[in-house]
């Protein structure tokens, strides 16, 4: 996913996430958007800071810049758009 000129590094997290949301509101589901919070606040905790632990620890040094060079959106606008999305 593009930001200005940058790729955001958790793109298909985004993408999964508005899939789900999309399908919810289609289908007029409140279940499915509690299920959809539940899991997305699992993943922001737990999931995503061990698959980046596990990328750190594979590529190292790289990785670091990496992650210095492209923005997360999930860390810094999830809240946001949950909070958004429940008023």
């Amino acid at each position: 996913m593009f930001i200005g000129e940058q790729a955001a590094w958790d793109a298909l997290y985004i993408a999964e996430l508005l899939l789900w949301l999309g399908l919810a509101i289609y289908f007029g589901s409140p279940l499915l958007l509690a299920v959809i919070a539940t899991g997305t606040v699992i993943g922001v905790r737990f999931i995503i800071p061990r698959e980046e632990r596990a990328l750190e620890s594979y590529f190292g040094d790289e990785y670091r810049q990496y992650r210095t060079r492209v923005p997360s959106l999930i860390k810094f606008n999830l809240l946001t758009f949950l909070v958004l999305l429940s008023s």
